[in-house]
């Protein structure tokens, strides 16, 4: 019971941080609607694996973290910068479509996209931190071997079957045509930006 518990508790917290619109499901809707369903799956499953090692490293260096919180805000620093590129790019992308026909080819490794759209989302290591070390000090886990991998596969899971419900999603949307991509990278390019705004805001409104 006690492993079933860790299991749950990481499924919640990766579907709390995937449910919403972000950099990762909304790359999969992309895919989806561009190149695929089965492109926007290996997609999910190259970013399911990014998302279990950053959770990962958040809970195996939980003690060195909460010593050095200067590493937690540079990384948070570094993704407000980060959301401000994918911005621009987006909104560029925005104003100037190209005209893409939709195919079911693999063709741009999207396992590897996956994995390093991920990793551009550095604010997983800070938010499963906090979590985890919150549950713990809770006594709702252990962060100890073997139990955490418990917690861990329940985050992998979670992460993986959102990420595939978004693409599966997409494929109810794709009729609305052409304008839908142009309409949502606009929204994209809103939703990084005001991502950027809260992180600044939380960053350098407590100094």
């Amino acid at each position: 019971m006690e492993y079933l518990n860790h299991f749950a508790l990481g499924f919640m917290i990766t579907v709390l941080s995937i449910l919403l619109p972000g950099i990762v499901n909304m790359t999969a809707v992309t895919l989806s609607m561009k190149r695929g369903l089965y492109t926007s799956y290996r997609f999910s499953f190259g970013a399911t694996l990014t998302i279990t090692v950053q959770a990962f490293i958040a809970i195996t260096f939980a003690g060195f973290l909460s010593k050095n919180p200067a590493i937690l805000t540079f990384l948070k620093q570094t993704a407000v910068a980060i959301f401000i590129i994918l911005g621009v790019i987006f909104l560029l992308l925005a104003r100037h479509p190209k005209v893409t026909k939709k195919t079911t080819s693999s063709k741009g490794k999207p396992i590897l996209l996956g994995i390093m759209v991920a990793w551009m989302n550095l604010l997983n290591i800070p938010y499963y931190f906090t979590f985890s070390t919150f549950f713990e000090a809770k006594g709702w886990i252990i962060l100890d071997d073997p139990i955490k991998y418990s917690y861990l596969s329940g985050i992998a899971i979670g992460a993986i079957l959102l990420l595939m419900l978004y693409g599966r999603f997409a494929q109810f949307i794709t009729v609305s045509g052409p304008h839908l991509a142009r309409n949502l990278n606009y929204f994209l390019s809103g939703l990084f930006f005001v991502m950027a705004i809260v992180q600044a805001v939380q960053l350098y409104g407590q100094a």
